[in-house]
């Protein structure tokens, strides 16, 4: 909705409430949060995730995943690796805390320009100091299946070339790590065990495009969205898109249902399912110039979610 940061600048958050359509209200503390934070603290993401992205609920283990986007497709082999002295094997990575781990990981490895990423001392210590996401035991278990899928997993963007063909990029997104020291058992015990070694080594070459190819977005607005896979796919679309655009720029439901829904038999339906976290994204991005209408919706050109300062 068009106006909706402008109201609570003016009129406050809940006065904003009042005034904006009933779909709008559960949106405007996202957008009053945003809007309050003044450190503007810069995150990023590859560029492929914008176009692509981790499946939004667990897939069986041995199955592989494929997302295709816009001239990309992502596919994620699933795999093994040893822990806690066992070789267990891994799904594919799924769902906000996937996605959380990796916009940590990129936006690190950007800001330091380098491959190496500081994970924190424990699990407790990560999740609270580094993802920014409430502690509990139940939480430790996920995140940390997260780190693990991701660990043994190996995915290649494959980018369509004019002529008809493709050229694809491989990668294990970390490429080095410890682990097997730490539980949420020993976390309520007390015990600050290590998570791996206080750091992980990402892909040289995942590094190197991701510098070469980096989407800029603003942190306050993933903390926002951190439990919401679906809108935080959207935001990061949208810090992507804007960037780019010179004018108008209609997109219809049934093309976005193509990128974020390609399950969705009828396009009415996900029309549905996705309005509401578009609204989210767009409330986490005040800059965004976007009209949610009817047959679709409009972007316009728009200033990224944090000004630039030479990253």
């Amino acid at each position: 909705m068009a106006g909706i940061h402008q109201l609570v600048m003016q009129f406050g958050e809940d006065e904003a409430k009042r005034r904006v359509p009933e779909e709008w209200r559960d949106v405007v503390p996202i957008a009053a949060h945003v809007l309050a934070d003044d450190a503007m603290k810069r995150a990023f993401s590859y560029s492929g995730f914008a176009l692509t992205a981790f499946p939004y609920k667990q897939i069986p283990a041995t199955d592989s995943w494929e997302k295709v986007g816009h001239h990309v497709t992502l596919v994620i082999d699933p795999g093994s690796i040893r822990v806690r002295k066992r070789t267990r094997r891994f799904g594919v990575p799924y769902g906000s805390y996937a996605r959380l781990l990796m916009i940590y990981l990129q936006t690190e490895a950007v800001m330091t320009k380098s491959n190496v990423v500081p994970l924190g001392s424990s699990l407790r210590s990560f999740i609270e100091g580094r993802l920014r996401i409430g502690w509990g035991s139940e939480t430790g278990e996920r995140v940390l299946d997260q780190i693990h899928r991701l660990a043994a997993c190996s995915m290649k963007f494959f980018w369509d070339l004019p002529g008809g063909g493709s050229r694809f990029e491989a990668t294990h997104i970390i490429r080095a790590g410890m682990f097997g020291n730490i539980s949420n058992s020993d976390e309520a015990n007390g015990d600050q065990g290590r998570l791996w070694d206080d750091h992980v080594a990402l892909d040289p070459a995942f590094v190197k495009h991701l510098l070469e190819h980096k989407v800029m977005l603003q942190d306050e607005a993933i903390r926002m969205l951190h439990n919401e896979p679906v809108a935080l796919d959207a935001y990061v679309w949208l810090a992507y898109r804007m960037r780019a655009i010179r004018h108008e720029e209609p997109i219809t439901w049934a093309a976005l249902r193509g990128q974020f829904g390609p399950n969705y038999k009828e396009t009415r339906q996900f029309k549905r399912r996705f309005e509401p976290c578009l609204r989210k994204a767009i409330a986490a991005y005040p800059n965004a110039m976007v009209d949610i209408r009817p047959e679709g919706v409009v972007l316009r050109p728009s200033d990224p979610p944090v000004p630039p300062r030479g990253a």
